[in-house]
């Protein structure tokens, strides 16, 4: 064989070699969404790429017998027309042997680099720039070779599928995609900024709403200002007047009645007309436990048709309302909508922390790690007291998990306000 007919057949196996590593790259890289999305607008050859990725078998066994019989092929060709021309590199009175093995080791290294090059990396990274648009472009050539190599690729798959059956090897579907793979490809399109800031806070919040408990979002007991049958003409005028809500709670004696239109009240205090609870359009207000997320308190206000609701402990003590505003308050924390964040960086690197913020939030902020006492407290606040054991003090501190906390601001017996700085790692 001459020289150039050599060198036509090795450009022929590096493009081989090429197209078999990178339509197996290009396939196992596409991302499933992308492709999923493609074939949904009838893309025929994104429906190929995700059939061979359900059923891998054969074209890996395909790809495996193309590179072999490449690698075998090239390195029999390189013996016997590249090692050679090494040969005159060396002086004459050179032992045979020597100069033999040296050609030989000199031309399987340079074949291997030349493949290495232009037959794995140099094509992988093109095809790494865009590998949903590779995958179907090498797709259909790939599936041309399997079916003219179909008996050999079939009865190679066989055989690996039954010797890995007799070692007890149990094929099993792809993993599900779990919670922290969703989380992790919300932060991904953040970070690339496919997602604008607002819009993965917003995201992040709705993704949370099976992890925060009812007793974030309420109007704690001694916030809510109810209408009690006992008030008179001037209390109520007042505590309208005060705090002009579109709907106000009805009592009786610490007795909860239902809750009420402002509309419905303000007809007859505007025209100094007696007041009476039995002529009002009183509606029932949802009776909720303490126990539930806000996730399930959407469930049930929109199962009832009612989007207000009181919050009981297991004592049958009355804690607090919950509408569903409330609910919607919470996912638009670090949204648009949101005025005041309830986790602020500050200049210095420091936190300023809402003592109401979810503790989960702080968690997942400092990349703290789940302790098993983490179900007994709700709050940034209730963090701080369960490890105090008290209620603490303004400028009391403690450090958890290399983070100094310290409180800023208590008011009677909540804390308003504290500051989580990271400490440097210990030397």
């Amino acid at each position: 064989m001459s020289i150039s007919s050599f060198f036509l057949l090795l450009v022929a196996l590096i493009t081989l070699n090429a197209f078999f590593s990178c339509a197996e790259f290009a396939i196992a890289s596409a991302k499933h969404s992308k492709l999923v999305l493609l074939a949904e607008q009838n893309n025929a050859r994104a429906q190929e790429v995700l059939r061979i990725r359900s059923e891998p078998t054969d074209a890996l066994t395909l790809v495996q017998l193309g590179l072999n019989i490449i690698a075998l092929v090239s390195g029999a060709f390189a013996d016997a027309h590249l090692a050679p021309l090494f040969a005159p590199l060396f002086p004459a009175q050179a032992p045979h042997v020597w100069v033999d093995s040296v050609s030989l080791g000199a031309s399987i290294l340079l074949i291997t680099t030349v493949f290495i090059l232009f037959g794995e990396l140099i094509p992988k990274k093109i095809v790494l720039s865009n590998p949903e648009h590779w995958a179907m472009r090498l797709t259909p050539p790939l599936l041309l070779c399997l079916r003219a190599l179909s008996p050999i690729v079939r009865s190679l798959s066989w055989v690996a599928s039954h010797i890995l059956l007799l070692a007890g090897h149990k094929s099993t579907q792809s993993a599900p995609i779990t919670f922290e793979e969703v989380h992790s490809a919300i932060d991904q399109g953040a970070q690339s900024g496919a997602l604008a800031h607002k819009e993965h806070a917003l995201i992040e919040n709705v993704l949370c709403l099976s992890d925060r408990s009812i007793l974030l979002a309420m109007t704690p007991k001694d916030e809510v200002i109810a209408i009690d049958q006992s008030d008179t003409h001037q209390i109520m005028c007042e505590k309208m007047s005060a705090h002009p809500h579109a709907r106000f709670l009805l009592t009786h004696n610490e007795s909860i009645l239902g809750f009420v239109e402002s509309k419905d009240l303000l007809k007859p205090l505007l025209t100094q007309q007696t007041l009476l609870f039995s002529s009002l359009p009183i509606q029932n207000a949802l009776a909720l436990p303490d126990t539930l997320s806000l996730l399930d308190v959407l469930e049930s206000m929109q199962n009832s048709k009612v989007d207000f609701a009181c919050v009981f402990n297991e004592f049958g003590m009355w804690l607090g309302i919950i509408t569903l505003n409330d609910v919607l308050g919470t996912l638009m924390q670090g949204s648009a909508l949101t005025e005041d964040p309830l986790i602020v960086q500050r200049a210095d690197g420091s936190y300023l922390v809402d003592g109401a913020a979810p503790f989960t939030d702080v968690l997942t902020l400092l990349n703290l790690q789940p302790s098993p006492s983490d179900h007994l407290y709700q709050t940034a606040a209730g963090f701080l007291m369960f490890h105090f054991k008290r209620i603490p003090k303004k400028s009391q501190t403690f450090t958890y998990q290399n983070c100094l906390f310290e409180v800023l601001d208590v008011d009677g017996y909540r804390i308003d306000a504290l500051m989580i700085t990271k400490l440097p790692p210990l030397s």
